[in-house]
């Protein structure tokens, strides 16, 4: 559910990253130093880098990226560990030792028994897994819910509760975890498997499959990102960047006129991935999927727009009414005109966004016009769960808000008590 504009160098490589009760939140990342920046952006991540407020003792700190799960979140520091919280239902914490259980603090990845973990450079959360890629290789791993082959591992198994690497896939500058399914891009090409319920693979087929596999007919493909049964790949320069998408269109969550071919059932679905169709003059640097709605962050003209489409019911797609047909988000006279979107995130039905200023403002969950989140205004990160969202701030800190049943907030409150506002994320307390 994601892509912030932001150049962040590593090691390997520089990496874009992308990453309000919202459902099957996903991350997705590129490797693209060309693309979009902001000198904002830029500067508040120099600074959290060089040090910031955060106290590591109680806090977590230096954190770059996140991304959540229905009931879980991870975060990914600048070390290159990931740390999660939450629900384990599946293995979604990648620590066997809190299996079916929570933690309401973040734990660190349990290594397997030969294969040690390799360093991340992204991040990317399902509804009940997740997935990275690795910095050494650009290797796929994942851990979690597999009993449809999300795990890429060549088998369809209950679940993984600790990281494993993906078959097949290197080099790999994008990945993205959703329902059922996960993509990933590597060399210009998307690799998708899992469930394939009503084509959400773009293979031509329903079938599941449990090796990641190469669909044909994408090429030059920078970033991937699925949801609920769908998916969308953004692909070509800057200069001629477009939006395809595949899968279910139950609620022409495709930006695309009638599909052909359709699946086997009477439900509308592409089983190929056809374009999308968000406007002449737009040119699309990111996109978010979620349930039944998907946005995109695009330029058009000087302005970092935000366009939704696909089922509005509840102003997930930042409009009253029925119509499903792709849109500009304009925003209110609160906060102006979002036309300096960096990040957008969404579920299932809402969705979040990150300004260039560093504000977090979401709208739907009933409301349609996009309101500020309080008390944030350094982000350069977000992510959204089932029903929480967190953001990344000022000193690499985190702070997450929503529902806390299974320790979502990551806050230590083993009370689970919900939270309107923003409450930081405390520090590991396992080594």
């Amino acid at each position: 559910m994601t892509g912030v504009l932001v150049t962040i160098a590593t090691s390997s490589a520089a990496v874009v990253a992308s990453s309000c009760s919202l459902a099957y939140p996903l991350g997705s990342f590129r490797a693209d130093p060309d693309d979009v920046g902001d000198a904002g952006l830029d500067a508040r991540l120099g600074a959290r880098l060089d040090g910031g407020s955060c106290d590591p003792k109680h806090d977590l700190c230096d954190v770059l990226r996140l991304s959540a799960g229905t009931n879980h979140t991870c975060a990914l520091r600048v070390q290159g560990d990931v740390l999660c919280w939450g629900t384990d239902e599946s293995g979604t914490l990648g620590d066997e030792g809190f299996a079916g259980a929570s933690s309401v603090v973040p734990v660190h990845l349990e290594p397997g028994d030969v294969t040690p973990i390799p360093k991340m450079i992204a991040l990317a959360g399902g509804e009940r897994h997740t997935c990275a890629i690795a910095s050494d290789t650009g290797g796929v791993w994942c851990w979690g819910s597999d009993g449809f082959g999300q795990l890429g591992r060549g088998v369809e198994d209950f679940a993984a509760f600790r990281p494993g690497p993906a078959s097949v896939v290197t080099g790999a500058t994008s990945i993205s975890a959703g329902h059922g399914h996960s993509c990933a891009v590597a060399r210009g090409d998307v690799y998708c498997w899992g469930l394939g319920d009503y084509g959400a693979l773009g293979l031509g087929h329903e079938l599941r499959v449990s090796v990641p596999t190469k669909l044909a007919g994408v090429s030059d493909a920078r970033l991937v990102d699925v949801g609920e049964f769908f998916s969308c790949a953004i692909t070509g320069s800057d200069a001629a960047s477009a939006l395809s998408c595949w899968g279910l269109d139950g609620a022409e969550q495709l930006a695309h006129a009638p599909c052909a071919p359709t699946c086997a059932s009477s439900t509308p679905c592409c089983s190929t991935a056809v374009p999308a169709a968000l406007g002449a003059g737009v040119s699309p640097r990111a996109v978010s999927v979620g349930v039944r709605h998907a946005c995109a962050v695009a330029i058009v003209g000087d302005a970092s727009a935000l366009f939704c489409w696909g089922d509005p019911a509840d102003g997930a797609t930042g409009i009253h009414g029925s119509d499903p047909k792709p849109h500009r988000v304009m925003g209110t006279g609160e906060g102006g005109a979002l036309d300096d979107v960096v990040a957008v995130d969404t579920g299932g039905s809402g969705t979040c966004v990150l300004r260039r200023s560093g504000a977090v403002w979401c709208f739907g969950n009933g409301v349609a016009e996009p309101k500020a989140v309080s008390g944030i205004a350094d982000a350069t990160a977000i992510a959204v769960g089932g029903s929480h969202a967190c953001a990344v701030v000022e000193g690499g800190r985190v702070v997450c808000w929503g529902e806390n049943a299974k320790g979502e907030l990551g806050n230590g409150d083993t009370m689970h008590a919900a939270s309107a506002s923003p409450v930081v994320v405390k520090a590991s307390s396992i080594p």
